[in-house]
């Protein structure tokens, strides 16, 4: 049960940020991502060439990721280009998976570490989702 709770917390805690960001990109602000100097704050290049989890070609831009609180679980914002799909921001969430599985249209990601981040813990598995944002002008 208390696996089942947590699961409902980090599903809740993904749904509330999806939701934020989607209001405030609507409103016009730009709350993407933490500031780099966040304490939270793992991972965090201000241009690059980056890798999209479930993506198949490379973007350019700007990436940052926070790991929440004490957990194995992080927030990675990206702002950028790719051919395919020009000027757009991507919001994923990574959590630990559990018995080597996902819930629905959440992706597997057999062992991150270190290919996606030193920051996750070696030998565990996760489950990532993207929200995908394309600027309206």
């Amino acid at each position: 049960m208390h696996s089942r709770k947590w699961m409902q917390f980090v599903g809740g805690l993904t749904l509330w940020m999806l939701l934020l960001t989607q209001a405030a990109f609507a409103e016009g602000g730009d709350p993407w991502g933490p500031d780099c100097d966040n304490p939270n704050v793992v991972a965090c290049y201000p241009d690059g060439t980056h890798a999209i989890v479930g993506e198949h070609e490379l973007h350019e831009g700007s990436d940052v990721v926070m790991r929440s609180g004490s957990s194995d679980v992080f927030h990675q914002w990206f702002e950028g280009t790719s051919p395919s799909e020009g000027e757009h921001r991507v919001y994923t969430v990574w959590k630990p998976s559990k018995d080597k599985g996902c819930d629905h249209k959440w992706m597997y990601v057999q062992e991150p570490y270190p290919e996606w981040g030193d920051y996750f813990p070696p030998g565990q598995d996760s489950c990532a989702r993207n929200n995908v944002t394309h600027d309206r002008d």
